[in-house]
This record gives structure tokens, C-alpha cells and sequence, in this order.
């Protein structure tokens, strides 16, 4: 027999202790998911049922991490996410790239670029991207950058996930 749990209908926030306002706990609700590559809208796989278990989740680990530690966690989960996710590190490429003023990024040139395709910029092939990068060398924060990311990519495939 399912034990009748406590629960919560998605953004009703009369059980958080300590809350912010009612926008600014949908905002947090929204980065929290985020930070795992989890939808925050209804889907046909993702019903508004799975919403209220989820958010009632959420309520209840607000009330017992308390406001300053879930927000602290919630910020480091933010810059993990940026610094290790293959998208967010593509994303980290491409706009240094482009603030160097080159015309695609090596992201686009290894795996094509969202944004690079998205501007309606062909992927170079090898030489043409040698070209590129002999124009306009990559710096050492660059460098940092697309290492971090060819190993996220690297085990993104490793484990299936890209």
C-alpha cells in the first residue's frame, strides 16, 4: 500500500520555511532543475502529476537544508554545471572565439556549434580552420577552455551521452 506523503501543488508556497517571494521560489525551482538537465515545463512524457512530486521534493529540501544552504548549494551546482557541461562548455568556446573575432569557433569545426550553425556559418574543414587559427592564434584562456571542454565531450561519448 502507497503511504500517503505530504504533498505540495506545483508553485504553491505555503509550506517553505524562511521563503523568498513566490516568483523568486519559481525562479529557484526553475535554476534547481536546470542544474540537472531536468524540464521545468509540462511535456507528454513529463505531466504536471511528476510536477507536484517534484516540487514537493524541492519544498521539503528547502525546509531541511534551510534558505543559506540551498541557495549555497544551488550556486555551486551552477558553476559545476557551467564549468563541467559539454553544452554550457561549447557555449564558453564559442564566445571566446567570437570575442577574438573569429568567424566560427572550434566547437562548430569539431562537432557543429548551435550557435555558429545558428548564424548560418558553414562548418570549416581541417585546413580551413588551420587558416582561421594561424589569422588569429588561440590564447591561453582559450586554450583552458576548449580542453575543459573536448574531455566533458570526450566522456559525454564515453558514457553515451552525446
Amino acid at each position: 500500500m502507497e503511504e500517503e506523503l505530504e504533498q505540495w501543488a506545483l508553485h504553491d508556497c505555503s509550506a517553505f520555511r524562511d521563503a523568498r517571494g513566490p516568483d523568486e521560489m519559481k525562479r529557484l525551482f526553475e535554476r534547481f532543475r536546470a542544474t540537472r538537465g531536468k524540464p521545468v515545463t509540462v511535456t507528454p512524457t513529463v505531466t504536471i502529476r511528476l510536477f507536484d512530486r517534484v516540487w514537493t521534493a524541492f519544498v521539503k529540501r528547502w525546509n531541511l537544508e534551510g534558505r543559506e544552504a540551498f541557495e549555497t548549494m544551488l550556486k555551486k551546482r551552477e558553476a559545476d554545471r557551467a564549468r563541467l557541461s559539454v553544452g554550457e562548455l561549447a557555449g564558453q568556446v564559442c564566445r571566446l572565439s567570437w570575442d577574438q573575432d573569429r568567424r566560427c569557433c572550434i566547437a562548430h569545426f569539431e562537432d557543429g556549434c548551435p550557435h555558429c550553425r545558428e548564424l548560418g556559418v558553414a562548418r570549416p574543414d581541417r585546413e580551413e580552420w588551420r587558416r582561421i587559427v594561424e589569422a588569429v592564434p588561440v590564447t591561453e584562456v582559450e586554450r583552458d577552455v576548449i580542453g575543459r571542454y573536448q574531455r566533458a565531450l570526450d566522456e559525454a561519448r564515453r558514457a553515451g551521452r552525446a
